[in-house]
């Protein structure tokens, strides 16, 4: 080994891309076996409540999630469910935490690949998988993990193609990486910028239009699970979105949709690009509107993601990588920038990190190779790699120690100019320590609760969070089919299936049933009994009926 300038030349320290010595492979049997210990000992133990209710109950029971589907969730859900014992919503919450581990494994693969150290791999593994974005979502019921888990093995499978050139590899990389389109369509500006290389390098060095062309068909293959999809709304396989809630949504006087709106066709591109408006809404995005979620997006990404250690460290790491493998470099600024305007035109605060999920990955990749800069040219320069290889890992753990600790304090002291915090989805809910549920129980506890006190064949209305609690208990534990549960999230429309429903029964003997009083309900109420179930979760009970309802059927297609 020598040292000069600043810079390790060692030829133990790293490896040649493609063959990890059983040294290496260490590396990632650590990242695999820490991980998932740590994600494990997190996972929430029960059903949750919102989109983690609704997939425990999808998962379990197979059907339709929220947009845009996620039918790869639902199939490997059901299988992955039905092998473990246990209470049935943790053995969802707990395969978020083994692909979590596995994302975490499969950054070190990749960073062996490229031709890193093992430390440094193992380190840039540190740094994605102690992200809070990240961290948060292998603990609870979510797409994230699994549909990131995928597009890693992509990303992987591309890298291989380039280097070894064969027809196969590129082929398995195509379907890979349209694979990841059927676990999260958030990762497509990642996908079309691996896909647009890999095409690009069929094209260019291995035989032309011949190679290339089958690519995207390798790539569309991947994307058949949305058949599953389809074919689960038409056949009401288990808990189905469209059919529980978008129907009801879209046509509350008879939950049934009509002409516009009953072919598998419509429903599936409705549930990929709707983004849960009502068809023909028009929705743009301005381009200040951009700007500022970039701008946002960004600031909450160097603060409460990667941090500032590791964001000052991307600089020495992207010219460390640009001497190695300036092709990689040419990959992944574009695959970061895109997805970072594809996320500012979405979405917006919380969910920003959510959508550079996929992009974070090349940047954990890169601030590694900083940490290893950092490493060759502030440590004593005669000392040994092994020895100063231990430090790149743990100057990672203190690196992704700054982004937490900012974070927990930005929640009572936001930090300015835009009064920055690291909220994740859910902004009623900010998260301190490993284990991120304050109550773990309460939605269990409150679902029990709740089917218990409701009275028989009741309209229940609720916020998403709650009514989805209901619909697990229905799925999964076959609990009280004789209640209408119904989501209030398309007002006024709900209050017309309200009112269909008090012209239909007698509310003495079938009552309304709020599970929040929502404010617009105000003028409507003739009068409720409150009753307290449970952790101050409450039941607003309507036996007088409601009066001033909004009038007509409330269909869509008909406004």
């Amino acid at each position: 080994m020598s040292v000069s300038s600043g810079r390790i030349h060692a030829a133990p320290a790293s490896i040649a891309p493609g063959h990890p010595s059983s040294r290496h492979r260490m590396w990632v049997l650590l990242a695999l076996l820490g991980s998932l210990v740590i994600y494990g000992a997190g996972a929430a133990p029960t059903v949750l409540d919102g989109d983690s209710a609704e997939l425990q109950t999808v998962a379990l029971t197979g059907g339709v999630a929220h947009t845009t589907g996620y039918p790869i969730f639902a199939m490997v859900g059901w299988v992955f469910t039905h092998l473990l014992p246990g209470d049935p919503a943790f053995r969802v919450n707990l395969m978020s935490s083994v692909f979590g581990a596995a994302c975490v494994a499969q950054i070190v693969v990749i960073g062996l690949e490229l031709g890193f150290a093992g430390p440094v791999a193992f380190a840039a593994a540190v740094l994605y998988g102690a992200g809070f974005a990240f961290w948060a979502a292998a603990l609870r019921a979510e797409v994230y993990t699994i549909s990131t888990f995928i597009f890693l093995l992509a990303y992987w499978r591309t890298l291989v193609a380039f280097r070894t050139g064969d027809r196969g590899h590129r082929l398995l990389a195509a379907f890979l990486l349209g694979l990841s389109l059927a676990g999260q369509l958030s990762c497509a500006p990642a996908v079309g910028v691996l896909g647009i290389a890999l095409a690009w390098d069929a094209f260019r060095h291995r035989g032309g239009l011949r190679e290339v062309w089958v690519l995207p068909v390798a790539c569309l293959a991947g994307c058949t699970p949305y058949f599953y999809t389809a074919w689960a709304d038409a056949n009401a396989v288990g808990q189905d979105y469209l059919r529980t809630v978008v129907d009801p949504a879209f046509f509350p006087a008879t939950g049934v949709p009509d002409f516009h709106f009953n072919k598998e066709w419509q429903r599936l591109l409705w549930l990929l690009i709707g983004r849960n408006a009502v068809p023909g809404s028009q929705e743009s995005t301005s381009l200040y509107a951009v700007a500022r979620n970039v701008y946002n997006g960004g600031a909450r990404l160097m603060l409460f993601e990667l941090g500032p250690v590791a964001t000052l460290l991307l600089v020495p790491g992207l010219k460390r990588l640009w001497t190695r493998r300036p092709d990689e470099v040419a990959r992944m600024v574009p695959l970061v920038v895109l997805s970072q305007l594809f996320a500012a035109h979405v979405v917006a605060g919380g969910m920003n990190a959510i959508f550079m999920l996929y992009a974070l990955a090349p940047l954990a990749l890169v601030a590694a190779l900083g940490l290893e800069w950092a490493v060759a040219r502030w440590s004593d320069r005669g000392a040994a790699w092994s020895r100063k290889a231990v430090l790149v890992p743990a100057l990672a753990v203190f690196a992704m120690a700054v982004p937490h600790a900012l974070r927990v304090w930005a929640y009572e002291h936001p930090i300015p100019p835009g009064r920055w915090q690291g909220l994740g989805e859910d902004s009623t809910r900010p998260f301190y320590l490993l284990w991120r549920f304050h109550d773990p129980y309460e939605f269990r506890d409150f679902g029990r609760a709740a089917i218990r006190a409701i009275p028989e064949s009741s309209l229940v209305v609720g916020t998403w969070r709650d009514i989805s609690v209901l619909y697990y208990y229905r799925y999964v534990e076959h609990s009280r089919p004789d209640l209408a549960l119904h989501f209030n999230g398309s007002y006024p429309r709900y209050l017309v299936r309200v009112r269909v429903w008090q012209e239909q029964h007698d509310l003495a003997r079938r009552p309304v049933v709020f599970l929040t009083l929502f404010p617009e309900l105000s003028p409507h109420i003739v009068g409720a009994d409150s009753l307290d179930i449970s952790r101050g979760h409450r039941l607003y009970l309507f036996h007088e009926p409601f009066r001033g309802l909004p009038a007509g059927d409330g269909n869509v297609f008909e406004q």
